[in-house]
């Protein structure tokens, strides 16, 4: 193609008026980009991929050494990715987790045990900014960490809240032994960071929540299932007392480590 045809194609291109699509992609993207929800996935993507002694070592990040070569440091470089869109999500109000309540009793809720493991990620760093004096960085993640928390917390069933109250106690624990060197150099105390968190659910929704999709959803599906075929509902009840594994991609709720974690914190007590 000659330059002069060139030219004349991008003018005319140039000229053209926008296309309604064209229009509404900005509202759309920016509608999506404004969900925490959407920036912390990114950062479960991100997240190493843990052996049985770093599984270990993330458990107890209060106590690990956090000297030159260790193995905390090691971790610590590896999930920096993953604290990059932690802090991109906790500056974001708005958290949709997108939970499908329709399932009832087998809800899905993947997206606990990761965002357990990303703040221990983020606190064992804040740990080590602690102990190099790099006071704000430190205080950075513990503040992120707690908007993630209230950000899991979001939704209305009282294991979520569980693991909410689990990731914002492990934040206040990890700032604890540096608030008086901190207090000097904050620009605003500690408890107002508490103020500005957005709010979860009352303990009223909560529990009428738990209501509706735990008894009402399961004698509805009991009904159901009767209606179809007469004694079908003891195979409804079987695979809710016992759900099948086989096939999922992963332990029913994440709850095989959320009761990981609840042992550990009793042995911790």
């Amino acid at each position: 193609m000659r330059r002069s045809s060139l030219v004349a194609l991008l003018l005319s291109l140039a000229l053209l008026p926008s296309c309604p699509a064209a229009a509404q992609a900005p509202d759309t993207k920016s509608d999506l980009g404004a969900n925490a929800a959407m920036k912390y996935w990114q950062a479960f993507a991100l997240l190493p991929t843990l052996d049985g002694d770093q599984a270990k070592l993330l458990q107890n990040w209060k106590e690990v050494p956090l000297h030159d070569e260790s193995s905390a440091l090691k971790l610590i470089d590896a999930s920096r990715m993953s604290r990059v869109y932690l802090h991109r999500g906790a500056k974001l109000q708005r958290c949709d987790w997108s939970l499908d309540d329709e399932d009832g009793p087998g809800l899905f809720m993947s997206h606990c045990p990761r965002s357990l493991n990303l703040a221990r990620l983020a606190l064992l760093h804040a740990r080590h900014e602690f102990e190099q004096g790099r006071w704000k960085e430190g205080w950075e993640d513990v503040t992120d960490v707690l908007k993630l928390g209230r950000h899991v917390g979001i939704d209305p069933p009282l294991v979520v809240k569980w693991l909410a109250y689990r990731i914002e106690t492990s934040a206040i624990e990890a700032a604890a032994p540096y608030l008086p060197a901190l207090k000097p150099i904050l620009t605003e105390a500690a408890s107002a960071v508490l103020d500005t968190l957005p709010a979860g659910p009352t303990l009223q929704e909560m529990v009428l929540e738990e209501k509706r999709t735990g008894l009402v959803w399961t004698i509805q599906e009991l009904k159901k299932a009767e209606q179809r075929k007469e004694g079908s509902w003891q195979v409804v009840w079987r695979n809710l007392v016992d759900p099948p594994l086989a096939g999922r991609p992963e332990p029913r709720l994440g709850l095989d480590t959320i009761r990981q974690d609840v042992r550990a914190s009793r042995q911790e007590a």
